[in-house]
């Protein structure tokens, strides 16, 4: 069943894909009275065919653990299928508190991740908040259709960025400091792979912790959940072979120095 609002039914809307149906009908009526359009279906094969066909779902909000094709698989198959031609956000829940399937999930491109039961006025606040960041970014690639790419013009700033960074310290070492310029630019290099492996929102995340923000300061600023951010960092302490906070910290404040 389809909620509909006075914006009509080209309005975005949420999929939510649950086995359960007791709990879809109880989120359709939740966001129904919050204003929010959802759908909702008890399978992946289902969800698929409803994101095919329904080019207005913004927002896959869906279970983990599913009987057949779980709740990870069908986020993956939708963000490596799909998401360079189409904008749309996913988010997971779970009554399981399996940190390993919850990261699985942010690995295939979930960005939020709520535990059952969950609060609903939460999860409300949380959706609105993505429908509005798929409208805008929806907004941005119409009116981007015949220029460059964003994320293209991001990737090629960002190598500029550290080519001038090698450089300057480069320039520096040599100015400055007795240190062997190519020990030097050689950690500087490691450090920037490794800050290069991560996603988009990971190093927002690394920035964020870097500027020495609490969890919940990072949730308030990016728009998610605590449990969301306490997963990212994880992921970045693995990507960055850190073992600490304080240690995700050192290398980004080091590479703004080299920077500088």
């Amino acid at each position: 069943m389809v909620n509909e609002t006075k914006h009509g039914p080209a309005q975005l809307r949420i999929l939510i894909v649950d086995d359960e149906r007791d709990e879809i009908e109880e989120l359709e009526e939740h966001f129904g009275n919050h204003g929010i359009p959802s759908v909702g279906v008890t399978s992946a094969d289902e969800a698929r065919t409803e994101f095919l066909e329904n080019a207005e779902i913004a927002v896959l909000l869906v279970d983990i653990g599913m009987p057949g094709e779980d709740g990870v698989s069908f986020i993956d198959w939708a963000t490596r299928h799909y998401e360079g031609d189409r904008v749309f956000e996913a988010a997971i829940f779970s009554g399981y508190r399996s940190r390993e399937k919850a990261l699985d999930a942010m690995r295939a491109g979930a960005r939020d991740y709520f535990e059952k039961p969950v609060d609903l006025d939460e999860l409300v606040i949380a959706m609105k908040d993505a429908l509005e960041r798929v409208a805008r970014r929806r907004e941005r690639m119409a009116f981007n259709r015949h220029s460059l790419p964003m994320d293209a013009l991001d990737g090629s700033l960002s190598e500029i960025r550290a080519e001038l960074s090698e450089l300057r310290e480069s320039i520096g070492s040599r100015r400055e400091s007795g240190e062997p310029t190519a020990e030097l630019a050689d950690d500087l290099k490691d450090i920037q792979a490794r800050m290069d492996r991560l996603t988009k929102r990971q190093k927002e995340v690394t920035q964020l912790v870097a500027g020495g923000h609490s969890n919940y300061q990072i949730a308030c600023e990016l728009g998610i959940s605590e449990n969301t951010v306490k997963l990212y960092v994880s992921q970045i302490l693995d990507t960055l072979g850190v073992s600490n906070r304080t240690q995700i910290a050192l290398l980004a404040h080091r590479l703004q120095q080299a920077a500088s």
